[in-house]
């Protein structure tokens, strides 16, 4: 998979429901579900910025994620 793919999976993540908790923490679940299989396809998959981006932390586009 390229980093436009993870991109997409990020992007479709980030456009779940989340104005309750119990919708954000389903997004976020989903996107550390997907952080972790994502992560065996490509040894350089960064996981947690991977998330990040999913649940808008920080834009879709970034290269490192926030410590």
């Amino acid at each position: 998979m390229t980093r436009k793919d993870f991109i997409f999976i990020a992007d479709v993540i980030r456009s779940m429901p989340s104005h309750a908790p119990t919708l954000r923490a389903q997004r976020e679940s989903c996107a550390a579900a997907f952080a972790e299989r994502l992560g065996e396809t490509n040894p350089l998959f960064n996981r947690q910025l991977f998330v990040q981006a999913a649940t808008g932390i920080v834009p879709l586009t970034a290269r490192k994620a926030v410590a």
